[in-house]
């Protein structure tokens, strides 16, 4: 969906005009609190978001969020950008040790 609201323009290194639009009406926002569920195939990538809903007496609820479907390419490119955001994170934001991460992207990793 095209719309008006142009969010950014940039020119690439090939001359190439980038443009990145907007939804008229604002662009969605999730609160995501985890993946659960991948799948991956020739033809792409499957990722279920999730949000931890109330528990209840049989444990945790999660309810999807939303479900993105994307390339294999595109996938390799937003961990890549998931592993540059991370190291921005560590060397400017938080003081995050290498055991730190680790603990908890394996405790993440436990969720799945």
């Amino acid at each position: 969906m095209v719309s008006d609201r142009l969010i950014y323009e940039k020119t690439s290194e090939n001359g190439e005009t980038i443009r990145l639009y907007g939804h008229p009406g604002g662009d969605p926002e999730y609160y995501i609190e985890g993946v659960h569920g991948f799948m991956a195939g020739p033809n792409g990538v499957k990722l279920n978001l999730y949000t931890v809903g109330f528990s209840d007496t049989e444990g945790q609820r999660r309810e999807v969020a939303c479900r993105l479907a994307m390339s294999l390419d595109s996938f390799v490119s937003l961990a890549k950008f998931f592993q540059d955001r991370l190291k921005d994170i560590q060397e400017n934001v938080v003081s995050l040790d290498d055991d730190e991460v680790r603990r908890l992207l394996a405790d993440k990793a436990g969720d799945d």
